[in-house]
């Protein structure tokens, strides 16, 4: 029985130190890098949603004749946790009369977002085109500058009846550093990622 014994033979102990070093540095490497790679999943949401609503005040300021500027939604600052939509609100029905300042919702311009969200979206529209010029190359009959610096919870200032543009942003704090990750687009532009490795 002592001789089958001495014969067994398993893992030294220097073997299983360097197992476990091995084992911590590629930990030390994949987890900075996965945590990297789901942080620009996150972001995805952003310019999907402001490409969305762009799209959907498009639409709306094309058979209004207007663009009205959108109350912020959620109403709450941004957080690292996904945060409800919110429940639908009053639609305006005077949203584009011939004077006047004029702030609408989500709803009146038909865009939901599918399920909860990371960022905090708004749109602001321009009293006239020319108070707040592109650059250039863009023209006066666009928005303001996409990627104003803007403080969170996010404002939206609201145009009057006829005005040049609009701009959608969104603001989110992905990974609860306080520091505000901007994604942003008016009406000649597409989607900009204002705060380029920013969470």
């Amino acid at each position: 029985m002592f001789s089958r014994m001495k014969g067994q033979k398993g893992f030294t102990l220097i073997e299983l130190m360097i197992v476990v070093a091995i084992i911590g540095i590629l930990a030390a490497i994949a987890i900075p890098n996965f945590l990297q790679y789901q942080m620009k999943a996150r972001q995805t949401e952003a310019r999907t949603n402001v490409m969305g609503i762009k799209t959907s005040m498009v639409s709306y300021g094309g058979t209004a004749g207007c663009n009205p500027s959108i109350t912020t939604r959620p109403a709450a600052a941004p957080t690292p946790a996904k945060v409800a939509w919110g429940v639908p609100l009053a639609l305006v029905p005077t949203l584009c009369q011939p004077a006047g300042v004029f702030t609408g919702g989500f709803d009146d311009i038909g865009f939901v977002p599918s399920g909860n969200v990371f960022y905090q979206y708004g749109v602001s529209s321009q009293v006239a085109a020319v108070t707040i010029p592109l650059a250039p190359s863009l023209g006066a009959a666009v928005g303001r500058n996409a990627c104003a610096v803007l403080a969170a919870p996010l404002v939206v200032a609201a145009g009057a009846a006829i005005n040049g543009g609009f701009q959608v942003d969104a603001l989110g704090d992905l990974d609860g550093n306080a520091i505000i990750s901007h994604m942003s687009a008016d009406d000649g532009t597409g989607a900009t990622d204002c705060t380029p490795g920013i969470y």
